[in-house]
């Protein structure tokens, strides 16, 4: 069991606060927060905070991530601001090839500028399957 200390360390670190940060809110040096982040027992805490803070990261976001994009849908369709339509739209098709790009790299065939039709159309699909969801929500 980690000391109050070293457990306040593990718990700023744990959401990205910086070492340098930490040493100055806990008045513990940079040199022992580095060799605190050795030890089992402190490795092991901020491993477990890492699994919590990215649970809750993606709960969050298949929570939002709906909501945003009905707002960009909203953009895309309505907005008096041709710039505005244009980034809406920008935005959805960058997730939709950002996507079908990391799919096909996980396939295991070397594709650096190359998008499978196969992925991107199943990327497609699952975009109006999401559309469709944001259109129920309203």
């Amino acid at each position: 069991m980690l000391d109050p200390v070293k457990s306040k360390v593990c718990e700023m670190l744990g959401v990205g606060t910086s070492v340098i940060e930490v040493a100055k809110a806990t008045g513990v040096s940079r040199q022992t927060i580095y060799d605190w982040k050795k030890l089992p027992e402190v490795k092991a805490r901020l491993d477990l905070l890492g699994q919590e803070y990215l649970s809750a990261t993606v709960a969050m976001m298949q929570v939002e991530g709906p909501k945003s994009m009905k707002v960009l849908i909203k953009l895309r369709d309505t907005a008096e601001s041709e710039k505005v339509r244009l980034e809406a739209c920008k935005t959805i098709m960058d997730k939709l090839v950002s996507n079908a790009v990391k799919i096909d790299i996980g396939s295991g065939r070397d594709t650096a500028d190359v998008i499978s039709v196969d992925v991107l159309v199943a990327e497609m699909a699952e975009f109006a399957k999401l559309s469709k969801e944001v259109e129920q929500i309203e």
